[in-house]
């Protein structure tokens, strides 16, 4: 070898040394180059959690991704700092879609994906039936039992083998708007759902109940007790009492519309596997929304039946619901 080849690949693999760590260094600082706007920046992530497994991922409607079948989740990283028209497909599945904002050194998360498989079939369980009776063997724990009002309108807690009881608060309330009223509790507040349909609360800190939403037909607590479902006989509403740092993340007594129809709302439940998904029948159709407003709202028809009553069972994974005088189920 000469000393001409030896002093060229020597500078040869000095120049591809310079240009080849500091790329390195800077791939490795989440910092990319954006041929678009000729500059460096600053990347960040996308991570996705889905209700199934061996699905496509499509982010601005290219595909980006397979998973295997052993998979339901993927983070995709080194995307810019933009709005992603991301989707998750699924063959047999409707698909899901939303527009999410990365930002940089962040990660972007949509953890609670529920993915409904396509033409979905409701099979005939009973029939003449009045209620949802024979289905439910246990009523939503509503902590009726635990309190108590006496003439003064001052509302008591019940607890243990001796009955002790405590007053909940100081100013009385009218005794027959909260006579067979539902009493919930949460760590931070007691919720009253008066026969006036008045929805009334106390924080733990406080000494007296206040309104906090009216015409409230129903209140139900999710199964961690972590929100609750408002029902408006056209609204639907889920309400936060202590802060969530999941994203989307939530404040401290926040609520948000999770619907809004012309026609009156039959009933809502939770869609109790996830927490995350309401279920509810309205315009002679029963759907399904998702939670997580960011962009638009997932909402998708589960059922082409009107339902009364409706009521999902965690046990059998079905929801049960009360079309006429039948009872009929569908596994979701």
């Amino acid at each position: 070898m000469t000393k001409l080849t030896r002093r060229i690949l020597f500078y040869g693999f000095f120049l591809l040394f310079i240009i080849v760590v500091p790329a390195v260094i800077l791939w490795s600082l989440g910092l990319r180059f954006d041929f678009k706007k000729r500059k460096i920046v600053t990347v960040g992530a996308i991570y996705l959690k889905t209700s199934q497994r061996d699905f496509q991922l499509l982010l601005n409607d290219k595909i980006e991704h397979k998973t295997s079948f052993f998979s339901n989740s993927i983070l995709i990283s080194g995307l810019f700092p933009k709005n992603w028209n991301v989707k998750v497909e699924k063959n047999g599945f409707e698909a899901w879609s939303k527009t999410l904002r990365v930002e940089p050194k962040l990660v972007t998360e949509a953890t609670s994906i529920f993915l409904i498989p396509k033409n979905i079939k409701s099979e005939l369980v009973l029939e003449n039936q009045k209620n949802l009776s024979a289905i439910i063997s246990a009523e939503i724990k509503i902590k009726k039992n635990e309190y108590a009002i006496d003439e003064t309108g001052i509302v008591w807690k019940i607890e243990g083998l001796d009955s002790k009881k405590t007053a909940i608060n100081a100013l009385p309330i009218a005794k027959e708007s909260i006579k067979n009223a539902e009493i919930l509790e949460t760590s931070g507040s007691i919720f009253i759902l008066t026969k006036e349909e008045l929805l009334l609360e106390k924080k733990r800190e406080e000494q007296n109940f206040k309104e906090i939403n009216r015409d409230v037909k129903k209140i139900i607590p999710s199964s961690k007790n972590e929100k609750f479902l408002i029902l408006k006989e056209k609204e639907i509403w889920v309400l936060w009492p202590e802060e969530t740092l999941a994203q989307p993340p939530r404040k401290k007594d926040e609520k948000e519309l999770i619907g809004r129809y012309s026609e009156k709302i039959d009933d809502a439940v939770w869609y109790a596997k996830t927490d995350e998904h309401v279920i509810f029948s309205v315009n002679g159709k029963i759907k399904i929304a998702e939670l997580d407003g960011r962009d638009n709202r997932n909402t998708y028809d589960i059922a082409d039946k009107p339902a009364k009553k409706l009521f999902y069972d965690l046990r059998s994974k079905k929801l049960y619901f009360l079309n006429e005088q039948n009872i009929f189920a569908i596994e979701i």
